[in-house]
């Protein structure tokens, strides 16, 4: 009587090359649904977080402190105010960075990075946003433009625009909104001046 030689026919192969063929297919398609929007989560994370450190060291520091976005470099930046008295005298306070001269304000820290090809518009004034991208428009798109968000010790903040109506589903509007090159999904951010916090966030994709 003839022994099988225990291998796999070429049919029995065929099919289990086809299931594995599928699982890893499929698995891609999960991983990016899972990842979409990542990054842009992320500098969501970073920007409360920062938010938080300036508030603390405001309050207990008794200065203001600037939250710098570095758009060019994708960069948070933290500065206390060199100068608490301002141009006009005591009791007031400076809203104004200021980047050179005696009163030059003083980083805090090290740079905190976003997440790659995240852009950051601040209420809608500066940037035009299409399906896939965010383009800045006067002041800020020039190489090495910022914008800044000023912390008081009172808990207060100045945003450097009014405060935007927070409606992620209608009108597509907040304080902050983020956007990945190549994605349609956005992080809306809605921001309380009176408190200097992050009231909530909302990701959507449109």
């Amino acid at each position: 009587m003839r022994k099988s030689n225990g291998g796999f026919s070429m049919v029995e192969m065929l099919v289990v090359v086809t299931i594995i063929l599928v699982l890893v297919t499929g698995s891609i398609s999960i991983l990016g649904v899972f990842m979409r929007g990542q990054g842009i989560k992320q500098a969501g994370r970073v920007i409360s977080g920062q938010f938080m450190n300036a508030r603390q060291k405001s309050s207990s520091e008794k200065c203001v402190y600037f939250l710098v976005f570095d758009s060019s470099k994708q960069v948070l930046r933290l500065y206390r105010d060199n100068d608490p008295d301002g141009p006009t005298g005591p009791k007031t306070y400076d809203r104004t960075l200021i980047t050179s001269g005696v009163d030059k304000d003083i980083q805090e820290g090290d740079e905190h990075p976003l997440p790659k090809n995240v852009q950051i518009g601040c209420n809608q004034a500066w940037a035009s946003i299409s399906s896939k991208c965010l383009t800045s428009t006067a002041p800020f798109n020039v190489p090495g433009s910022t914008f800044w968000i000023s912390f008081y010790p009172d808990g207060t903040l100045v945003l450097p625009a009014a405060e935007k109506t927070y409606d992620p589903d209608v009108a597509l509007t907040s304080d902050l909104i983020l956007v990945q090159d190549g994605q349609t999904s956005k992080l809306y951010i809605d921001i309380n001046p009176a408190s200097g916090k992050i009231r909530k966030q909302a990701f959507r994709t449109q």
